[in-house]
């Protein structure tokens, strides 16, 4: 009887304990549940807002569209396509392996506005608006409202199946720009090309055939193809001229940190100017000051014309300038450049010995703008907007 009642109070404790570690784990299985999940919703989040940068950024780079240049410029429509752009970017882009999701009903994901100044007070409000907005929000989604929630790790244990992640990310432009400065790892997306901005009499000249609209429409370039194409497309166009022994030309290769040197001039053409190029102006080029003196060449023979050739198509921010001291065709010169503008290069060729490029004006979006501290209206720029995160 005595043995029997040992076993009976062991087999009895044996009872009591088994329940209680069952619930530990279970505990501790419903912890780690929450634990895991918190940190895939956490990866969800990191992801999504990356997601949104990066379609808030293509939709304001879309609103900074050649399309502003034209007369006939549809701002309802080109805020549809704005909308589709941020779509498309954030639908290409992954957030813990589903495909984001933005809507592209108006008012709903991606919403267009500009700042305005208030008649009443004189500050500045933002309004929500498809007419010539400066601003895009976009609003990314991983949740049960938009078909997609986040999948959660153990539902059984934590009564969530399903976790709802939420994105935004504002992009603004502004052509308030005083200079261009390249930044740690952007260069300025440029050429060292200056142009001739005003004539009046013999060349072309930017002022005439593009300020003016008198530039012939021959070309067009296609979007889709990413083609230069021999149809009208709403821009004026103009010829460049290299110039040969009986002409100056309207056009020269400028020294910004070169030399000349065929190697720098290499890397100016193929990656834009970095801070060495710009050094001699603090590191930034601008006009605030007034025109800047600059060595310049016409002969594109050589690195010039070769890399021009591999660029068809390309869109860089360039130089205008004034004629200078001793204008030659050949021989070194100096001219004073005065602005910056932004061009797209449709056709290159050589007649004789000189060199002849059509170009026709577009706008760049670039994180290398770099905005006036007044807002002063005629420092705007309508070839070149700096593009930004604002919030």
């Amino acid at each position: 009887m005595q043995t029997f009642r040992r076993q009976s109070v062991q087999t009895s404790r044996r009872g009591t304990l088994l329940p209680a570690i069952a619930i530990g784990l279970l505990v501790a299985a419903g912890g780690i549940a929450l634990v895991l999940d918190q940190l895939w919703l956490s990866s969800a989040q990191s992801e999504l807002q990356t997601s949104a940068n990066a379609a808030s950024l293509a939709a304001a780079q879309k609103l900074a569209n050649e399309e502003l240049l034209k007369p006939e410029f549809d701002s309802e429509t080109w805020a549809n396509a704005v909308r589709q752009t941020a779509a498309a970017v954030a639908g290409r882009n992954l957030a813990v392996g589903q495909p984001v999701f933005v809507s592209t009903e108006p008012s709903k994901d991606v919403r267009l506005g500009r700042p305005v100044i208030d008649d009443l007070t004189g500050q500045e409000t933002y309004i929500e608006t498809d007419f010539h907005p400066s601003s895009v929000i976009v609003m990314a989604h991983r949740d049960r409202e938009s078909g997609n929630p986040v999948s959660l790790f153990m539902p059984y244990l934590t009564a969530q199946p399903y976790g709802d992640v939420l994105a935004s990310s504002e992009a603004s432009i502004s052509n308030s720009i005083r200079a261009v400065r390249p930044l740690d790892h952007a260069n300025v997306p440029a050429w060292p090309i200056a142009i001739l901005e005003k004539d009046g009499d013999v060349l072309d000249d930017w002022n005439s055939t593009i300020e003016t609209a008198q530039g012939s429409d021959n070309f067009g370039w296609d979007e889709t193809k990413k083609a230069v194409i021999e149809e009208p497309d709403g821009l004026p166009e103009m010829v460049l001229k290299t110039g040969s022994n009986n002409e100056l030309g309207n056009v020269r290769i400028v020294d910004l940190g070169t030399g000349f040197f065929d190697s720098a001039l290499v890397d100016q053409f193929v990656d834009g100017f970095n801070w060495e190029h710009l050094q001699e102006f603090g590191s930034e080029l601008g006009f605030e000051e007034g025109p800047l003196s600059l060595g310049a060449v016409s002969d594109f023979q050589g690195t010039p014309i070769d890399q021009l050739e591999k660029q068809l198509g390309q869109t860089r921010i360039v130089l205008l300038y004034e004629r200078g001291s001793n204008p030659s065709s050949n021989d070194h010169e100096t001219i004073k450049a005065t602005r910056l503008v932004s061009i797209r290069l449709l056709s290159i060729q050589q007649i004789g010995d000189e060199i002849e490029l059509i170009v026709q004006p577009t706008i760049i979006a670039t994180r290398t703008a770099v905005l006036s501290d007044v807002g002063d209206l005629t420092q705007k720029n309508k070839y070149i907007y700096r593009l930004a995160l604002t919030q």
